[in-house]
């Protein structure tokens, strides 16, 4: 049951294979690829569970932004996992997953993540 409200919580947020051109200090342009989730909610409590579930990532506060009305948005906390972290979140939740988008993508990660 855990896994499935992780999975509807994950469906509606953000997993990628995310990929490009990048430099180092020293001015040599490299590829790199790298899974990347991130979570946002105005729901707190929701977004630590997230966290503690799975024990990897980083929680962030988001800055609020300005409606379209002028109005302060609320506050939201940000999950985000980057790297080979995303492989094993992918592994858990991609059975209970209902967007296809999101398991095509959580597919691509663990396939890389599998020849590194």
């Amino acid at each position: 049951m855990k896994l499935k409200y992780c999975a509807g919580v994950m469906d509606r947020g953000s997993i990628k294979l995310r990929s490009g051109w990048y430099k180092n200090g020293r001015g040599k342009s490299y590829k790199l690829s790298y899974g990347h989730i991130q979570i946002c909610s105005t729901d707190f409590e929701t977004i630590r569970y997230l966290q503690k579930q799975f024990g990897v990532g980083n929680v962030y506060p988001r800055k609020s932004r300005i409606t379209t009305i002028g109005n302060l948005s609320k506050p939201q906390l940000m999950w985000q996992i980057k790297g080979k972290n995303t492989a094993s979140v992918c592994e858990n939740i991609l059975p209970h997953l209902r967007t296809e988008k999101r398991k095509v993508e959580c597919e691509k990660i663990i396939e890389y993540y599998k020849h590194k």
